[in-house]
């Protein structure tokens, strides 16, 4: 499932009922299956953290 994101990581972060989902597969999903997740993140970081959605994204990443 996790798979699915790819490509698509930055636009579902920001999305208010698919950001939820990424940030399950972040807390559930081994790292080394969801490396791309974290690399979408890189330089975005700021963008994404003033945002309402991308916010909790960006706080669950921390986290790991």
């Amino acid at each position: 499932m996790a798979n699915e994101f790819c490509g698509k990581v930055l636009k579902c972060a920001r999305d208010q009922y698919a950001n939820h989902v990424l940030q399950k597969c972040m807390e559930c999903v081994p790292a080394q299956h969801i490396q791309f997740i974290f690399r979408s993140f890189c330089r975005k970081a700021k963008a994404l953290s003033i945002t309402p959605c991308g916010c909790r994204v960006i706080q669950v990443g921390i986290c790991f």
